[in-house]
């Protein structure tokens, strides 16, 4: 599990173990990541449409009869791929408007 999938997994466990629903502590997991995504430079937009993603594989794992942390497990399993999906896009908007300070090293 990558440092994202694991902070959401912490909140989502201490959620339930708190005694909030399920769904209430995959949300507050799902917010939780992406605030940190944010925070990190990747574009808002971007990230609410994978927290909205991992929300309705949560969803669906679920009604199909998963266990919550089952179900969890499916909603971030694909957080390493959607991050470097995130990570290219937001290069790729930065090599269109500054090409000369993208790809230099620190």
């Amino acid at each position: 599990m990558n440092s994202f999938a694991t902070m959401g997994y912490n909140t989502f466990m201490e959620g339930v173990e708190g005694g909030m629903p399920p769904t209430e502590a995959a949300e507050a997991a799902g917010s939780a990541m992406g605030t940190a995504a944010t925070d990190m430079g990747f574009p808002a937009d971007m990230v609410a449409d994978g927290v909205a993603s991992g929300m309705a594989a949560f969803t669906d794992a679920l009604a199909n009869g998963m266990s919550p942390t089952d179900a969890f497990s499916v909603a971030v399993a694909d957080v390493p791929r959607l991050w470097l999906k995130l990570l290219i896009r937001v290069r790729w908007r930065q090599c269109r408007q500054r090409p000369w300070q993208v790809w230099t090293l620190p």
